[in-house]
């Protein structure tokens, strides 16, 4: 279980400094150009890709075994991605827990959300060694 959080906590980690790095790109560059939802779709592809590769790089560091600890690591990684997701509406934007789950609904929220699914299968789906 050792390897799965360590693997995790990677992993939280590179989501983090990915998506600031592209959050800043979409929000300050795509943005005000392409609105919202645009800029999301534009970015998705590009922000899964460095999760993909990243998340197959970690998975193989730690010798995280497939099946249940590969699951464990991308369930634990959503949830606490998710709660990072919620502290960091409140802290940067002043949203409380609804004004996130309303950011979910809105097109841009969606697409970010399924991101945030599709990355927590990335561990389920890297390959073995």
């Amino acid at each position: 279980m050792n390897r799965v959080a360590a693997a995790v906590g990677a992993y939280w980690l590179l989501a983090l400094v990915c998506g600031f790095a592209f959050g800043t790109v979409r929000q300050f560059g795509l943005t005000p150009w392409a609105g919202p939802a645009l800029a999301t779709l534009i970015e998705l592809p590009l922000i899964l890709t460095a999760l993909w590769v990243g998340c197959r790089w970690i998975v193989r560091r730690f010798d995280v075994p497939s099946g249940r600890p590969r699951w464990a690591m991308g369930a634990l990684w959503f949830v606490s991605f998710l709660v990072t997701e919620f502290a960091l509406g409140a802290w940067m934007r002043g949203w409380s827990a609804a004004d996130t789950l309303a950011h979910f609904a809105a097109p841009e929220g969606a697409l970010g959300l399924l991101g945030f699914v599709l990355a927590a299968l990335f561990p389920v789906w890297a390959p073995q060694r």
